[in-house]
């Protein structure tokens, strides 16, 4: 084994470590963030549910405020690197298609992810430095973009746009957000497959429907 060989394999232990504990916070932050508001959670709280050692979140973020933006990003480019693949199909299909195409994409993301919409339902109802930062750094850009979209697909203008707007996303998510609402009224996990795929299909019908007055 030589010198190199012996200063890497602790360097890439450290390494590993170092990017277990980011995620293990991060992934404690969804939870916590999305159930209770940044308000309603302390650095303890996050360190006892990722189950790290005192101290830690703040040897890594430094604060709560820089853990929050890590968070949000990492839910936000996950939902990015998901819609991807399917930005190459939309190349090669009408623009109906492409409106029905991302209903049905962010219905399956939410219904996997949950916590995207509890995250947005906390902050979107305050003007904070937080729905700020959601907005300039994830959602402004594909709101425009999904406008120039649907405006031009479903003859909408941009005033309907914001109704239709605000129809797609709380009722894409809705259902999967208040999972356990579902499960006490109608004894159904909302999460099963065929009820996400009835879900889209139900959107996608309603939504690509939609009609500015003549």
């Amino acid at each position: 084994m030589t010198a190199l060989t012996k200063t890497t394999k602790p360097k890439r232990r450290l390494q590993e470590r170092t990017e277990n504990t980011r995620a293990s916070l991060i992934q404690a932050a969804i939870a916590l963030f999305s159930e209770l508001g940044f308000d309603g959670v302390t650095i303890k709280d996050i360190e006892t549910k990722a189950g790290v050692q005192r101290g830690l979140l703040v040897y890594h973020f430094g604060n709560k405020d820089t853990l929050w933006k890590a968070m949000a990003d990492t839910m936000f480019v996950e939902m990015a690197e998901a819609l991807q693949p399917r930005l190459e199909v939309m190349r090669d299909i009408n623009t109906r298609d492409q409106v029905a195409l991302i209903i049905r994409f962010y219905v399956r993301f939410v219904a996997k992810k949950p916590a995207v919409a509890r995250l947005m339902s906390q902050e979107a109802r305050h003007r904070s430095w937080r729905i700020e930062y959601l907005a300039d750094r994830h959602i402004r850009d594909n709101s425009v973009s999904l406008r120039e979209l649907v405006t031009h697909a479903l003859g909408l203008t941009e005033d309907d746009f914001i109704h239709w707007y605000y129809m797609f996303v709380g009722a894409s998510s809705l259902l999967f957000s208040h999972a356990p609402e579902c499960q006490l009224l109608f004894k159904k996990d909302s999460q099963q497959e065929d009820i996400v795929e009835r879900h889209a299909d139900i959107l996608v019908a309603a939504l690509l429907s939609v009609k500015s007055e003549d």
